[in-house]
This record gives C-alpha cells, structure tokens and sequence, in this order.
C-alpha cells in the first residue's frame, strides 16, 4: 500500500484508505474518492495541485491532501473510466 502521491502519471490504483478529519472525509466522498474507487493519475507534479480521473471526472487535489488517500496498484488492463 502506497500514498497517492507515490503515483506516476497514467498510473491506475484502488483506494483503500482515506485519511484526516471528517470534514475532509466528507469532501473526498462527495468527489466520489472512497475506498474501491478506482482512480488513474493525470498529473502529478509537485508543485502544483495533483490531477486524477476518478469516476467519469478529473479532480484536482492539493499537494498535502494526496499524502492521506492510501491506494494500492492495479494491472493497466483494468480499465479505471469503468469502475
């Protein structure tokens, strides 16, 4: 298991954990980025705010909050528009 800042672009992972307080919870699963979400990397640079597809949507993320979202890694062959 492995941070999301971890990710490379075009990278896809399972979500697993989120971490923080519940204002945070609540606004990560309002974004649909809950544990069994499957999420790719758009962009992933540090100086700015990191891009991910998740659910039909790209999302932009600050650089601190991708630290809290725990995924693990899944085979490029499962498609992540699809979960």
């Amino acid at each position: 298991m492995i941070t999301l800042d971890k990710l490379k672009d075009g990278m896809a992972a399972k979500i697993i954990s989120v971490d923080g307080s519940g204002k945070f919870l609540s606004r990560m699963a309002a974004m649909g980025i809950v544990p069994g979400s499957v999420i790719e990397m758009v962009l992933s640079q540090k100086k700015y705010p990191f891009l991910i597809f998740v659910r039909d949507s790209i999302i932009a993320i600050n650089c601190s909050d991708v630290e809290k979202i725990n995924v693990e890694m899944v085979e490029r062959g499962n498609d992540p528009k699809t979960a």
